[in-house]
């Protein structure tokens, strides 16, 4: 199956999903995740250099992956920029992404943060997309 994007989000069939396949319910949800060069090292907020994820399942929990898995946080980096390059959602990609966040769940699922809730949230697993 082929996507197109339009802006970096999924349009061509309902639900609307994400660059790492989590559902977006409404445009309000959506934010920019610097991809290539992080805006901390003077990275612009482009289409080249970003990808559109859900601000609170997708990008929230992206960089709980980078503070507690930075390979992993790369890894999924570089499936976004695939997706990016080729101007949309891969299912490919997705398909690696979960696989990623599969793993993650698998090392993490007991992980508690300093407030002692747990790591991995319950939206981070039911808001993605099935593949």
């Amino acid at each position: 199956t082929r996507f197109r994007m339009v802006t970096g989000v999924q349009t061509c069939a309902l639900p609307i999903f994400d660059m790492m396949g989590y559902l977006i319910d409404d445009i309000k949800e959506i934010s920019y995740h610097h991809l290539l060069v992080s805006s901390k090292d003077g990275g612009s907020a482009s289409f080249n250099n970003g990808a559109l994820l859900n601000r609170f399942t997708a990008h929230d929990y992206l960089h709980a992956i980078e503070r507690f898995e930075p390979r992993m946080f790369l890894a999924i980096t570089e499936e976004m920029a695939k997706e990016n390059e080729a101007r949309q959602i891969r299912i490919d990609c997705l398909i690696r992404i979960r696989d990623i966040l599969l793993e993650f769940e698998e090392l993490h699922r007991d992980t508690r943060i300093k407030n002692g809730r747990k790591l991995i949230k319950e939206p981070y697993i039911i808001r993605r997309i099935p593949l």
